[in-house]
């Protein structure tokens, strides 16, 4: 029985042991950024994905120019009839003044909507992609 215990406490004592000398085998430090940017494939894999991709890419870049241009578009034709408004002022009567600042609130709002249906259509496509 003595024996026994001696046996079991000696393999626990090199069991123990071996895990401790083995531990610092074990302890590395790597850097993923330096694996993936030096790895092979790496410009095979990033050519792939560009040919993949760009179409599309290309086609949201279109799109978001166009809606850019409307909104300079819808800015510039309301900025114009304020413009407009505040050069013949002087020469109007109230009731022509308030009924044009009308319009051009109507318009403002009219254009507003159109850009933000534009707008989120826009957002709707990026999400897509």
């Amino acid at each position: 029985m003595k024996n026994i215990a001696k046996v079991t406490a000696l393999a626990l004592g090199i069991a123990l042991a071996s895990g401790y000398a083995s531990a610092e085998e074990k302890i590395a430090f790597i850097n993923a950024g330096y694996i993936f940017q030096h790895h092979p494939d790496r410009q095979a894999v990033a050519d792939k994905l560009d040919a993949e991709f760009k179409p599309v890419a290309e086609k949201l870049a279109a799109s978001k120019k166009e809606v850019d241009d409307k909104i300079a578009a819808a800015r510039k034709k309301v900025e114009a009839k304020v413009a407009a408004l505040e050069k013949d002022a002087p020469r109007l009567r109230q009731a022509d003044i308030q009924k044009r600042q009308q319009e051009i609130n109507k318009l403002g709002a009219a254009e507003d909507a159109e850009l933000q249906k534009l707008m989120q259509e826009q957002d709707k496509k990026v999400q897509e992609f």
